[in-house]
């Protein structure tokens, strides 16, 4: 396992070097998410192809995947008499309680392509989904300010089982939103929502499967080194190592970008990059 992912590691340090990244846009995947992941090709124009889809992948091609069952969301205004009813894989609410809400742990720079909800409606009632940032005021003040993406709601009654994707096409960041004075602290919270209208019993969630990638940090203003300016070819990625505290140069405030990289270099990037090596015992 260890030498697949050296070797994977490997393989994208050498490709990210050699290639520009395209930018990002949305893909289309149809799965049942009680089955192995299936990936079918987009149709729809501007989506893209990815080449691969693996749970905690490296590199920036890969989509990865997050599932969040029904029975995660949480009534959102209301106490533990609007908990969700179970029915056969899928989950309705209590009389009288429409919002639910569940958390969004991704890492922070995230790119969230979408996500796709299974659902059943089987009333003229609807359903609906949307991706919601909390941006909380720290200041004192209790008044977050909530924006929301990503929406999605059905329309009339829908015999079957129903499932739909929705592109959002947001980076994940955490941290604090402009406008805040304690700077650095985080007050971000992101959540899925599903909204219940009606309908009771006879509109039903399996739960919801958000689909993300990894992504390179967007090029800072300034060039940490000096010999790599900001017009460098290499200067986003060079910046991104230094960021992540992989690499702090070749000394004298310089990065030496063209110099071949030795083996004791080598073991230095890989073991910062990974946070080698933990002892299980």
């Amino acid at each position: 396992m260890f030498k697949q992912t050296l070797k994977q590691l490997i393989t994208l340090s050498v490709c990210t070097l050699a290639v520009s990244f395209p930018a990002m846009a949305g893909i289309d995947i149809n799965l049942d998410p009680e089955a192995e992941r299936i990936y079918t090709a987009p149709t729809s124009k501007g989506e893209e192809n990815a080449d691969s889809i693996v749970p905690n992948g490296f590199g920036v091609d890969d989509a990865m995947d997050e599932w969040i069952a029904a029975y995660e969301f949480q009534p959102m205004f209301w106490g533990s008499t609007c908990g969700l009813i179970y029915a056969g894989n899928y989950y309705y609410r209590s009389a009288g309680c429409n919002r639910y809400t569940a958390p969004i742990d991704l890492p922070q720079g995230a790119y969230l392509v979408g996500y796709r909800i299974f659902y059943r409606d089987n009333s003229t009632s609807n359903v609906s989904s949307s991706i919601q940032k909390y941006k909380e005021d720290i200041t004192g003040t209790n008044s977050p300010e909530s924006l929301a993406f990503g929406s999605f709601t059905s329309s009339g009654a829908q015999a079957g089982s129903q499932n739909h994707w929705v592109f959002v096409g947001e980076t994940i960041d955490w941290r604090e939103g402009p406008g805040n004075t304690i700077a650095g602290d985080a007050a971000d919270l992101y959540t899925m929502v599903i909204d219940w209208v009606g309908g009771d019993s006879e509109i039903q969630a399996k739960g919801v499967r958000l689909w993300w990638r990894l992504q390179v940090a967007p090029a800072p203003a300034t060039a940490t080194f000096t010999d790599v300016s900001t017009s460098h070819q290499f200067f986003q990625y060079i910046e991104a190592l230094v960021d992540s505290g992989i690499t702090s140069g070749c000394g004298g405030g310089a990065y030496c970008p063209d110099d071949p990289v030795t083996r004791g270099q080598m073991a230095v990037f890989l073991s910062r990059a990974l946070g080698l090596h933990w002892p299980a015992y």
